[in-house]
């Protein structure tokens, strides 16, 4: 008796799962809105998000220009739901003055935003209290701090620039070659500490990771690991190494 109702809900499981893929696959095949350009060949659950294959800016121009009208836009499927990306500030200017709520993420988006930035991040906020605390930044964005992070950023560029001076010098000669991708992420990690929490990291300057600034690095490498394997990825109590390395990645964060 037991046996036969495990099997049947399981069946009942297959066959809703099934019709689920169906649906988007049907979905998917249409035009998210009628009379703009739209990439081929969207991701069978996820719809039109980055291609995790190649690296993030081909990915986003594959996506956001090279099928873009003249004005810049371009439809897609995000999971099952039909937006626009925008390439000009002016259209996204007035999509956030106009706009007084956002839409609704996605549970497979919205659990791993969590795990990356916390549960009452900006990114995770919706509807009346997104607005809020959106009306609240774009307020400190004002002329004296926007100059402070400039200046931020400029230190943190000659700071680089004097690592790689010595580890030039050091070399007495010999070849170096360095990864630019690399560096500007060192230098990105210690722009971002000191402007949003006042703490340097000082990747550039030792021209290697700080031990905080790469565990963020390993739990942003997760998201977009993971959110290309949503349905692996989702499940952080899984006893598995990549569960253990987030977790203890995100206890030091």
């Amino acid at each position: 008796m037991v046996l036969s109702m495990l099997l049947a809900l399981l069946a009942l499981v297959t066959i809703g799962f099934a019709a689920f893929l169906l649906y988007l696959k049907r979905k998917h095949s249409k035009s998210p809105l009628p009379g703009l350009p739209t990439p081929p060949n969207p991701q069978w659950l996820i719809g039109h998000m980055e291609d995790r294959t190649i690296p993030l800016d081909e990915s986003l121009k594959k996506i956001c220009l090279q099928h873009a009208n003249a004005s810049g836009v371009t439809a897609m499927w995000y999971f099952d739901t039909s937006c626009a990306t925008v390439i000009r500030y002016q259209d996204a200017r007035a999509i956030l003055q106009s706009t007084p709520a956002r839409m609704n993420m996605p549970g497979l988006v919205k659990k791993q935003l969590q795990m990356l930035t916390g549960p009452n991040n900006i990114l995770l906020l919706e509807g009346k209290e997104w607005k809020y605390h959106r009306t609240a930044i774009m307020k400190a964005l004002n002329r004296e701090t926007l100059e402070k992070s400039h200046v931020i950023s400029v230190e943190a560029a000659f700071q680089l620039c004097d690592a790689l001076e010595e580890r030039i010098q050091s070399s007495l000669g010999d070849k170096i070659e360095v990864e630019l991708y690399s560096l500007l992420q060192l230098l990105t990690m210690d722009i971002f500490g000191l402007a949003g929490f006042d703490f340097a990291f000082h990747n550039s300057r030792n021209l290697q990771w700080h031990p905080v600034a790469a565990k963020f690095q390993f739990m942003k490498d997760e998201y977009e690991r993971r959110m290309n394997n949503p349905m692996t990825g989702y499940f952080f109590g899984l006893p598995t190494k990549h569960n253990r390395d987030h977790a203890q990645a995100n206890k030091m964060v």
